[in-house]
């Protein structure tokens, strides 16, 4: 008889172990003796074998396989007894011995007599048994009980256990297939081929098989991708195609839902786990959708993550990028991704949005939500008919994008002769991209090319048009403004889109996206920039660096210059003379933050009248103040809290006392005093000798000293130190290149949102030596806490290069809001066991509901509060009844917790 594991003796003829067994070969049949009938692999027979080299199915400590089992076949003896655990469920187990098994022919699976049913109500659902075996279910019972040549034979007995964690798994107890089983009478060829064969049943597919087929189904990927990385990664294996785009379909319902109701839901979920606190960055996302008050139907929404809220109050204070797009989504609502450009030169995300129509209304409420609506900011755009007007209505700059305005002047340059076509191009890029001084030049230059297309009206009305918008399409004039290009607005304005779109791979999918899929891959893209952003920090912050190689590498290219200029005049201790006439010294700032948990404003002020409004001048920030780490400082004036004004010196301290969560502040700045160098070419070029301004400002004890500033095109558009701003510093007495303070705080490492974090990861890792959570760089010299609070993660309100300060206001509501929070007992909701049984289901909701009934019936008052409650518990159970996606499920109780009512799709 066979031993298994637990001694008890099972059906069969014995086999010592130290016999060989015959060859499995039908042509062997003569050769076979009655004794070797069957084979039984257990852990008391493994514990008697040689110790041979485990299998790479092992398990650490497994026993080990000896050569009375080498007639097995080698994927077999990773289901040995004591070889791995399954811990994916008894249903999955069973899938993955089927897909296992199938090519020797045992294409069904049924349970022995004696099976144990698991009493645990923890792991019933995924383990219903205790105790169980499964036998061959392809075979007639006359074969499975055969003990001879031919027989089947096969059996494996399964124990449910558990881990030192708690963790259940299902260990193999018994293993069963005779030498002689029918299954194994067949040639290696053979065995080979029906390995081969396509799948065609989905119950043969193993669980990692069909989870690659979910995952890219959630993608949607395509066929021909499909198939080659499943033979890449699953060995060869063929599937047939129905069966793959069913299993694949079912990964996209399961991610984004069946139909257009559950993927609201799981839109919905996702938006709304955006408005909580973000404990890593001290701030709380955004999301927000508008429906149509008619039809219900979802018009607009935008969303904003903590890290994208931080990005639009540091970068897109100066400048910002928005394109936008239709076919982003089955639906018809166009999108429009905005961004910035970060302190190491990288395309930094700010926001997402999605409207109906790209007008002025939608549009401009959506830049305003997402903190994009800056004063003075420069506003780059795809040259959308809306945006001239909401770029007026908030009074920003406005550029367009080059990129478009170049390739449509090539597409009208096919109707000139060929002559004329290669002469417009060239004249065409000089008007976009080259920088006339002085401006007069490129009025001329427009000329010349209106004689140029004199043949061709299409091409002449696009110059006209260039000439009419030269101040927004020119790099003459665009190059005045904090743009980070000097040829407009070009490939900053595409990179989001281009970003969204893969680089147009995804061109043709999206048309075909759900919106929780275009909302996936906005923040997927978010994702991708964090990754590419650490990467570059860590390199500076372990390389001692202040800046990037994006800003030092441009630096390096204007030092080469600044042998050629001469100082031709200095004027010392006088006013800024760009302040109020540039972007890199505006006359006023925006100062958004977040106050949260903040006894003290800490701000020193005095009132001033000022026309029918009063103001506050800032006399000094307190080192504790929750504007301290903002661009507020000392000498600064502010007249706007919130959008409010005010006519009383008690309306302006309640306004500004009552600052609590998200604030914005608008602020008057004051010209610093320096010393101007007048500079211009040694040698001049057409006449031209290029002469330009340069402010170096007095350094300020004990405060920031403001950055150095020209009137170069160069340092207006990226705000660095350009060749003439680095002459000047040549001759000035205290001030030099070694300065970090003489570079504009926007391209400061500190400047970034993700510094704090960063540095905090990797003084906690100890990656940088020497650094803890109380030490910093030698070049750094101001301390970061150990949580980004709202105060630390404040370095994402250095709009500019100014900083608010606000008297020491008390908040008492704070305070008592604070000591109310000591000693709360938090109630846990009570645990609902779940009965097995769909009888005891009934039999207890039908207890509880007939009380109710019975009340209901006999007291109006009762029924008049009971009837709407249970009308939405029918609609609950009606709605989660139909789910086909988990995720959709689970979507549901975040919505109803939160009682959102939600829209129809259009």
């Amino acid at each position: 008889m066979n031993i298994s594991n637990d001694g008890a003796p099972t059906d069969g003829a014995a086999l010592s172990v130290n016999e060989s067994p015959t060859s499995n070969t039908a042509n062997n049949n003569t050769t076979t003796t009655s004794n070797i009938n069957s084979l039984t692999c257990t852990n008391r027979d493994h514990r008697q074998q040689s110790n041979d080299t485990p299998t790479p199915q092992q398990i650490e400590g497994a026993p080990d396989i000896g050569d009375a089992y080498s007639h097995l076949p080698e994927h077999l003896k990773s289901l040995l007894p004591g070889v791995q655990r399954f811990d994916e469920g008894e249903e999955s187990l069973k899938k993955s011995l089927l897909a296992t098994l199938s090519p020797l022919g045992i294409n069904r699976l049924v349970l022995d007599h004696g099976s144990r049913s698991n009493k645990d109500e923890e792991t019933k659902s995924l383990f219903p048994h205790h105790r169980f075996s499964y036998i061959c279910g392809s075979c007639s019972v006359e074969k499975r009980n055969q003990d001879s040549f031919g027989c089947c034979g096969f059996k494996v007995r399964l124990l449910l256990r558990k881990s030192s964690d708690g963790n259940p798994y299902l260990e193999v107890k018994e293993f069963c297939l005779p030498a002689l089983s029918v299954h194994l009478l067949v040639s290696p060829e053979a065995r080979e081929a029906s390995a081969s064969t396509v799948i065609k049943n989905e119950d043969k597919l193993t669980p990692n098989k069909k989870k690659t087929l979910m995952a890219m189904g959630k993608s949607r990927a395509k066929s021909h991708t499909v198939v080659q990385v499943m033979k890449d990664v699953h060995g060869g294996v063929t599937i047939d195609r129905q069966l793959m785009h069913r299993v694949m379909r079912k990964g996209r319902i399961e991610a984004w839902g069946a139909d257009d109701n559950e993927s609201m839901l799981i839109f919905y979920k996702n938006g709304i786990s955006l408005l909580d606190v973000d404990t890593k960055y001290g701030v709380e996302g955004k999301f927000e959708t508008t429906t149509c008050p008619e039809t219900g139907t979802l018009t607009s929404w935008h969303e904003q993550l903590p890290i994208e809220v931080l990005n639009a109050r540091v970068y897109g204070s100066l400048a910002y990028w928005v394109d936008t797009t239709h076919n982003a989504t089955r639906f018809g609502l166009k999108t429009g991704p905005t961004s910035g450009c970060d302190w190491a030169g990288s395309v930094a995300p700010t926001g997402f949005f999605q409207v109906h129509e790209e007008e002025i209304e939608s549009c401009g409420k959506h830049i305003k939500s997402l903190e994009l609506d800056t004063p003075m900011a420069t506003c780059c755009t795809d040259g959308g008919q809306a945006w001239p007007a909401i770029v007026k209505e908030l009074n920003q700059n406005h550029v367009e994008d080059t990129f478009h305005n170049d390739k449509n002047a090539d597409k009208k340059a096919s109707g000139l002769s060929k002559q004329n076509r290669s002469t417009f191009r060239k004249m065409k890029y000089n008007a976009l991209y080259s920088v006339f001084s002085p401006p007069e030049e490129l009025d001329e230059h427009l000329k010349k090319m209106l004689d140029v297309t004199e043949e061709n009206d299409e091409c002449k009305n696009w110059v006209k048009r260039i000439a009419k918008g030269k101040e927004i399409r020119t790099a003459t004039h665009t190059t005045k403004l904090h743009i980070c290009s000097l040829k407009g607005a070009t490939s900053r304005c595409e990179s989001s889109m281009t970003k969204l779109k893969a680089g147009g791979h995804l061109k043709a999918e999206m048309r075909k996206w759900t919106i929780p899929e275009v909302q996936h891959r906005h923040r997927t893209i978010v994702e991708n920039y964090l990754q590419d952003a650490r990467k570059e920090m860590e390199r500076a912050i372990k390389e001692r660096r202040v800046f990037s190689n994006y800003v030092l590498e441009l630096e390096k290219e204007e030092l080469d210059h600044i042998h050629s200029l001469q100082v031709t005049a200095t004027v010392e201790n006088v006013p800024n003379p760009f302040h109020g006439m540039q972007q890199s010294s505006p006359n006023t700032i925006a100062i958004r933050g977040d106050r949260m948990n903040a006894e003290e404003l800490g701000l020193t002020i005095e009132d001033k009248k000022d026309g029918d409004f009063y103001t506050f001048d800032v006399v000094k920030v307190s080192d504790g103040s929750v504007f301290k780490n903002t661009s507020l400082r000392a000498g600064m004036i502010i007249h706007t809290i919130n959008g409010e004004r005010w006519t009383t010196k008690e309306a302006g301290l309640n306004l500004i006392k009552s600052i609590k969560g998200r604030y914005c502040l608008l602020v008057d700045t004051v010209p610093s005093t320096g010393t101007v160098y007048t500079i211009c070419r040694k040698v001049s070029v057409g006449g031209n000798k290029m002469e330009r301004q340069v402010f170096i400002p007095n350094p300020i004890a004990d405060d920031d000293t403001p950055h150095c500033q020209s009137n170069y095109h160069c340092h207006t558009s990226y705000f660095i130190r350009d060749r003439y701003i680095m002459r000047a510093l040549l001759e000035h007495p205290t001030r030099s290149m070694k300065d970090d303070d003489t570079q504009h705080q926007r391209w400061h490492i500190k400047n970034s949102p993700l510094y704090p974090i960063v540095l905090r990861d990797l003084a906690n890792t100890m990656v940088i030596p020497g650094l803890h959570n109380v030490s910093l760089p030698g070049f750094l010299s101001s301390q970061v806490s150990d949580v980004p609070t709202a105060t630390a993660a404040a370095v994402a309100t250095n709009n500019t290069n100014n900083i608010i300060a606000v008297a020491a206001l008390s908040n008492s509501s704070n305070s008592r809001e604070a000591s109310s929070s000591e000693g709360v007992v938090i109630e846990r909701p009570k645990k609902v066991t779940v009965p097995s049984s769909k009888a005891e289901r009934y039999n207890d909701i039908h207890v509880k509901t007939r009380r109710i009934t019975e009340m209901a019936k006999h007291y109006p008052e009762v029924y008049r509060e009971v009837s709407p409650q249970l009308d939405q518990i029918i609609q609950n159970c009606i709605f989660m009844m139909n789910c086909k996606s988990q995720k959709a499920a689970a979507a549901q109780k975040t919505l109803h917790d939160t009682q959102t009512q939600l829209p129809q799709m259009c």
